[in-house]
Order: C-alpha cells, then sequence, then structure tokens
C-alpha cells in the first residue's frame, strides 16, 4: 500500500491521466466545473493539464447547447406538423 503521503498525488495523477485522454462525459466535465474549478489554487493538477481541461469543459458546454438546440428544433417541427 501506498504511503499516506503518496495517496493525494496518486489521485491528482490519475485525474490528469483521464484529462489527457478525454476520458470524461460532457456531463462530467460541467460537473468538474462547478465542483473542482471553483478554486483551482487548491487543485495539485498541472496548470498544462488544467487548461486542457477548461478546454474540455467549454468544448462540452459547446456541444450541450447544441444538442439542446437541435432537440427544440425537432419539438418545433414536431408541433407543426401534428396540426
Amino acid at each position: 500500500m501506498a504511503a499516506p503521503s503518496t495517496l493525494p498525488r496518486t489521485a491528482f495523477q490519475n485525474f490528469e491521466n483521464l484529462v489527457l485522454i478525454g476520458s470524461f462525459t460532457d456531463r462530467e466535465l460541467v460537473d468538474l466545473q462547478d465542483v473542482m474549478l471553483r478554486n483551482p489554487e487548491q487543485t495539485s493538477i498541472s496548470s498544462a493539464v488544467y487548461r486542457l481541461l477548461l478546454e474540455q469543459i467549454e468544448a462540452a458546454e459547446r456541444r450541450i447547447a447544441a444538442a439542446a438546440a437541435a432537440a427544440a428544433r425537432r419539438a418545433r417541427r414536431a408541433g407543426m406538423v401534428g396540426r
């Protein structure tokens, strides 16, 4: 078992690896923004990974907004067809 002092660093390394390989869903990225990125000074992730994470979050927000707009268009079309 790892020494207690190495556990937090290992967790951050694992988190950095997950960011680097892009394994978070769009919703998870938005949740990360709400929870973890409120105070970036408290995190131990590298600045490069932090910037990458911000880029991934921004892209996720754009995809979510585009999907919501497309769903609204489909709903409007369905309403028009049913008249």
